[in-house]
């Protein structure tokens, strides 16, 4: 079991992303939460109305597994007192680069910028050399929207449900 700490930067009321930037991030959370509560991980973000919101959808608003950190709870703070192993960069500014050149200074923590979730995930992309690339991407190619980073770095896929009967 880990600590996965998602340092996602939406800044409310501003519409600054391109729609499919928001699709992109809601989707990453979504495959983060997947995986997370397949595979028994816990989750820490900040507070935000859509990302709280999205997040206690999926693994209940009630689940222990799932931390939510004041808004402006510092990533220091963050790594002292929950110890993520891994951190998800999705989209984000100035707050999202802040959490990458703090976290970044603590061992044990594996980064994983998203790449397809625009801002500041994408320059945090480049800043992690092409050998750590290599290594979140499993020698693809290309991962643009970053569901196979996260899949490399929580785990086996969860189990998805059945529609319909049981084949005979």
């Amino acid at each position: 079991m880990a600590n996965i700490f998602i340092s996602i930067g939406l800044e409310r009321d501003k519409p600054q992303y391109p729609e499919i930037d928001r699709l992109i991030a809601r989707d990453n959370l979504r495959t983060i939460a997947a995986y997370a509560m397949e595979q028994n991980h816990s989750l820490i973000a900040r507070a935000h109305p859509a990302v709280t919101a999205l997040l206690q959808a999926l693994m209940g608003d009630d689940n222990p597994r799932l931390v939510i950190v004041p808004e402006e709870a510092a990533a220091e703070t963050i790594a002292d007192d929950h110890k993520p192993g891994i951190v998800f960069y999705i989209a984000g500014h100035d707050d999202v680069e802040r959490d990458f050149t703090i976290l970044t200074q603590r061992a044990g923590i594996r980064h994983v910028p998203l790449p397809g979730s625009g801002g500041t995930a994408e320059m945090l992309d480049s800043r992690i050399g092409p050998d750590e690339q290599a290594r979140l991407d499993g020698g693809r190619v290309q991962d643009i929207f970053g569901f196979d980073r996260i899949a490399r770095m929580i785990g086996p896929p969860p189990v998805r449900p059945r529609h319909g009967p049981e084949p005979l």
